[in-house]
Parts: structure tokens; C-alpha cells; sequence
């Protein structure tokens, strides 16, 4: 693509990070999105064999164009805190509201892709 072949312009990204962000620049090793306006939530299938939150991860970051997710919480008994409503956390920095307005297209994702009907909320901090 034109850049140059040094360590600090190489990254390494799974198959689906890397289709995703197609021909962008994307840095996933900073943590505040350089970005001005929100770009539109693009939903991956899932793998079935990858934890949630990691999943959860790379849509956000892709949406951000950095590494912005902090840490996800979400437990699968009953008696766990984040049994129905999940925890995002951001970085510093980056617009929450952008991820709010994307909250219930988010729980969707969530009870149909990952099978988890019991999520009724997503807490975005």
C-alpha cells in the first residue's frame, strides 16, 4: 500500500479485523479514536468459538478506528452482576455517545448472535 515495512507501521490482525478495515488506516495501538464523527457500527458474524467480548471488541474498535474498548464485563450464571446488563468501558477520550446510539442494535446482536436472550441492557462508560 505504499507504507513502509518498520516495526511501527506493522500490525497484526485476524482475518476479519483485517477485511474490515479494508484499505483505512487503521491503528489499533492507540486508544483515542482520531476519528471526528461516528462511522457506522458494521456487525461480524461471530465464530462461535471466540469469547463475546472479544468479538464485541473488534466491532467497536473497527467503529472507533483505534483501540478504544477499555474492558467488557458480562457474566454467564444468573447470580453474576452483569448477568443482564453488560459493561462497556472506553478509553478516556473517545465519544461515548457514539456507542450509546448504537446500544439496541447492539443487544440485538447480542441475545441473536451469541444466544444470549437474558441481555437486556449495555451499559457504555
Amino acid at each position: 500500500m505504499g507504507g513502509k515495512s518498520k516495526l511501527s507501521n506493522l500490525q497484526t490482525l485476524c482475518n476479519e479485523c483485517n477485511i474490515a478495515k479494508e484499505r483505512n488506516e487503521i491503528n489499533y495501538s492507540i486508544h483515542v479514536s482520531p476519528l471526528s464523527k461516528s462511522k457506522e457500527l458494521k456487525l461480524f458474524k461471530s465464530n462461535k468459538t471466540e469469547d463475546p467480548k472479544n468479538t464485541l471488541k473488534r466491532i467497536i474498535n473497527d467503529m472507533y478506528h483505534c483501540g478504544a474498548v477499555c474492558e467488557i464485563k458480562y457474566h454467564k450464571r444468573r447470580t453474576g452482576e452483569y448477568y443482564n446488563s453488560w459493561l462497556i468501558r472506553l478509553y478516556d477520550g473517545n465519544n461515548t455517545s457514539w456507542l450509546i446510539s448504537n446500544r439496541k442494535k447492539l443487544i440485538k446482536y447480542i441475545n441473536t448472535e451469541f444466544n444470549m436472550d437474558q441481555v437486556k441492557d449495555i451499559i457504555i462508560k
